[in-house]
């Protein structure tokens, strides 16, 4: 497949590349709506790049401060970032994997959308989308759906959880719930102080 290299702002439509496309500094706005790209998509640099419809194997983000707008069933295989790195999936859309490198701190997903696989090799990292996976290296962290992750991996499953009770016994603090689901329960207590 034919590489394609966009270097200036632009609108592309119902085209379908095999090879891999390179936005370069210029191209600060690039919408494709209705397009195919099997190769992967390059970004160096700060682009708002809004994708419609579209199918994109892999994006890889090289450089700080671009911004993704996924809309109208955009599905994203792989998103790979290496710089600040904002993600809008919105509702009927899907990312399947995003990865936060190094260097891709305070890099954010959010939205409505649908969220696979998420792995995180830096700090600062927010998800509000709960994945289905999760990946925290160490020495990393990751807010995931408003609580804060270090290292470390699970999966996420909506438990139902009900009749969740909390005591103190030996000096242990007891929780028992029903769950629907098999897995690990997190929880979040705070201490009343008032005696």
């Amino acid at each position: 497949g034919k590489n394609a290299t966009v270097n200036t702002s632009v609108t592309l439509s119902g085209i379908s590349l095999s090879g891999n496309v390179y936005l370069t500094e210029g191209a600060q706005f690039v919408t494709l709506s209705g397009c195919t790209v099997e190769g992967t998509l390059y970004v160096r640099t700060g682009s708002y790049v809004n994708l419609a419809h579209t199918k994109v194997d892999k994006i890889v983000v090289l450089g700080d401060g671009a911004t993704f707008s996924l809309s109208n069933g955009t599905e994203i295989a792989r998103m790979e970032a290496y710089g600040k790195t904002e993600a809008v999936v919105n509702a009927t859309c899907a990312l399947t994997t995003a990865i936060f490198y190094d260097g891709a701190g305070e890099s954010s997903v959010k939205g409505t959308g649908k969220l696979n696989n998420f792995g995180v090799y830096c700090s600062g990292a927010v998800c509000e989308i709960e994945p289905e996976e999760y990946y925290v290296a160490t020495g990393c962290s990751a807010q995931i759906g408003g609580i804060v992750y270090g290292p470390g991996s699970g999966k996420f499953e909506s438990c139902g959880l009900s009749m969740a009770q909390a005591w103190a016994e030996d000096g242990k603090l007891k929780i028992q719930a029903n769950a629907l689901a098999d897995g690990t329960v997190y929880a979040a207590v705070w201490m009343n102080h008032e005696q």
